[in-house]
């Protein structure tokens, strides 16, 4: 399925392409360090760049993900739209920044929702899988306290780039 995707991605653009594409899940904790706000989170996101004039599509594009956290005090599930930077090599660092959208839950026992929270995460994938460490800020509408999480993930996935190795280690 992944080559069948890069060559399908690779045959439709006439110049410079990225992609990337995951789905982790791991542990998560509320900044707080406290009681009820230790537990698992879960993301698929995905992104993807062409252009037949601009070298940086080779690297950096959008993308969007599904978010969810799952604690003893918090069910929430967000989505929202990423930049990616990746680095086309033999094992592939990546890098996303983005915002949520809007998020949904309950905490501490009532509704919740939000959205424009900042977030951030770095990782690597070493063929088709991948492992990353994140933070965000969830900024929440409701009378709940605006709150940060850290998290780790691993997960699958792919990211590739029309860049070749030897380029991105720029070997000569």
């Amino acid at each position: 399925m992944r080559r069948t995707l890069v060559m399908l991605f690779g045959v439709l653009s006439s110049g410079c392409f990225s992609m990337v594409y995951d789905a982790q899940a791991g542990a998560v904790s509320s900044t707080r360090f406290t009681q009820g706000r230790y537990g698992g989170a879960v993301q698929l996101a995905a992104g993807g760049n062409l252009s037949d004039r601009d070298r940086s599509a080779e690297s950096v594009g959008p993308g969007l993900d599904v978010r969810g956290k799952f604690t003893e005090d918090i069910q929430q599930v967000s989505f929202g739209p990423h930049l990616y930077l990746i680095s086309s090599s033999w094992v592939t660092p990546y890098a996303r920044a983005g915002a949520t959208l809007l998020e949904v839950g309950s905490v501490d026992g009532a509704g919740t929702f939000g959205s424009l929270g900042p977030r951030g995460e770095v990782g690597m994938f070493f063929g088709p899988f991948v492992i990353s460490t994140f933070a965000e800020y969830d900024l929440r509408w409701t009378s709940q306290d605006h709150e940060g999480f850290v998290g780790v993930m691993a997960g699958i996935g792919t990211a590739v780039s029309s860049k070749s190795p030897r380029e991105a280690l720029q070997i000569p």
